[in-house]
């Protein structure tokens, strides 16, 4: 990984990076993803409260929600998005803003909240779609292979019934439904001359 990493100037350095992130979170187990997922949302609401009520990081919880959600599944995604709301509503009251109305930090998380949650439906779909082309895709390709296969022994086939068709001693005429020769074999020549 650190070879990789090491390759100044080359534009393929953020994928190369991103690549290995993904396969690590793909090798770790449920438990370290959601555990980092919610580590990572409570970083983000920390940085969120110090950062004061001026700049907005909300678009940071949708990191660790996406995260879960790819790799550990819909219902944790669900969990994580639900915990980073109301971190988000922690941190807004934390900064003792005056709104018009009380309800107003409320009503942020909520849509926070509702955010939060169709990215999560819409990843989970996303992955599931993902896995069901791969699915048929690998379905597809085994049948490919077997029919290509097929092909190549009804080659096979063709191949050693010519060769017998044009060494035998017997002669061998071969006609479309219109009765047109269309071949005749080397025994047949001979014959017909």
């Amino acid at each position: 990984a650190r070879e990789l990493l090491k390759t100044n100037g080359d534009p393929h350095v953020f994928t190369t990076s991103f690549s290995i992130v993904v396969e690590s979170l793909r090798i770790h187990s449920r438990l370290v993803v959601t555990t980092s997922g919610f580590l990572l949302v409570f970083l983000f609401s920390v940085v969120d409260y110090l950062t004061g009520p001026d700049i907005s990081l909300s678009i940071l919880y949708l990191l660790p929600i996406s995260a879960v959600t790819w790799f550990v599944g819909r219902r944790a995604g669900i969990l994580i998005a639900i915990f980073s709301a109301l971190a988000w509503l922690v941190a807004d009251l934390m900064w003792a803003v005056y709104y018009s109305h009380a309800a107003v930090p409320y009503w942020n998380a909520t849509m926070g909240s509702g955010v939060f949650l169709i990215v999560v439906f819409l990843l989970s779909a996303l992955k599931t779609l993902t896995e069901g082309l791969r699915k048929t895709a690998r379905e597809r390709t085994t049948l490919l292979i077997k029919e290509m296969e097929g092909h190549k022994q009804a080659e096979e086939e063709l191949t050693k019934l010519s060769g017998v068709v044009r060494q035998t001693a017997d002669s061998v005429v071969i006609t479309n439904r219109d009765g047109i020769i269309e071949y005749v074999n080397p025994a047949f020549e001979k014959l017909a001359g």
